[in-house]
């Protein structure tokens, strides 16, 4: 396509013929190939365009609700604001070019092979600096001796056995006996007795946690005698142990036992109130000691 400039200030109240009118007086009336034409009037913020479809003329219009258009008066001010918008579009072409000459030299520095030899790290010229050793290796000189190294004795550590690792715990037997039925000896019809035992295996288990609730209750008690000399009972209410955490189900070993998961264990109070959770107990860790 072609563009055309009508340079100068162009009477926008001509319509399409007028304006054709202008196109052929001054670039002929033989429009062969597509070509639009910009026309300016006095107002700087409308503009009219006239397109050459090739069977015929279309008039656009376009008018700016804010700003305003730049045009040249004479054909020397559009020259000038060519080269000066060439000389801008160069410039970015530049920084364009050296920006993407930056971000592909980042993606071979991340992504590409580390070898030295590449042509984007060295030249052809700098590889000669490594060279193999057979190249410049000096052939007449003296063979190196042989040196002793004394290296430290590394000492193994003892494997524990299943003994050694559990030493601290409890131990409960369980004893595999035959029941009396099977103790008759089938060959001479006696009676087996016996005559020791041996260890089949060990074995570790865990015993899950338990939770109860304990119910205290102080007793209350009369002096009848009192009441019958008196009238008036003397009465004695045994004393409850102190607590805790007035209003709280919190005892001594529910505590104990949230702090050493929290502080020596590493868990959270929002997985322990799940692990209460799964046990059937819901507590709320807003009032847990968190300090």
């Amino acid at each position: 396509q072609n563009y055309y400039v009508a340079c100068g200030y162009t009477d926008l109240r001509r319509g399409i013929d007028g304006l054709a009118a202008i196109v052929s007086q001054q670039y002929g009336g033989c429009l062969s190939e597509e070509s639009l034409f910009l026309f300016f009037g006095r107002r700087t913020d409308r503009i009219k365009a006239l397109y050459w479809s090739g069977d015929g003329y279309i008039l656009l219009y376009k008018r700016l609700s804010n700003g305003r258009f730049q045009w040249p008066r004479s054909e020397a001010e559009l020259q000038t604001t060519i080269r000066q918008q060439q000389a801008e579009i160069d410039n970015l072409k530049k920084k364009l070019d050296h920006m993407n000459e930056i971000l592909l030299n980042a993606q071979r520095a991340r992504f590409g092979q580390s070898s030295e030899k590449k042509a984007y790290v060295l030249s052809e010229d700098q590889i000669c600096l490594f060279n193999e050793a057979e190249q410049v290796q000096d052939h007449k000189a003296e063979e190196p001796t042989e040196e002793t190294f004394t290296v430290k004795a590394h000492a193994r550590k003892k494997k524990r056995t299943i003994a050694e690792l559990a030493k601290n715990l409890p131990v409960e037997e369980i004893i595999l006996q035959l029941p009396e039925s099977k103790l008759n000896c089938s060959k001479c019809g006696g009676t087996f007795r016996l005559i020791g035992k041996k260890l089949v295996r060990r074995e570790l288990i865990i015993i899950p946690q338990q939770e109860k609730i304990l119910e205290y209750y102080s007793c209350t008690y009369a002096c009848d005698k009192c009441e019958k000399d008196t009238g008036f009972a003397h009465i004695l209410t045994a004393q409850a142990p102190a607590a805790l955490m007035k209003h709280s189900l919190a005892s001594p070993s529910t505590v104990a036992d949230v702090i050493i998961k929290k502080y020596v264990d590493g868990l959270p109070l929002v997985r322990q109130e799940k692990i209460w959770a799964r046990q059937g107990v819901e507590l709320s860790r807003a009032h847990w000691p968190t300090g």
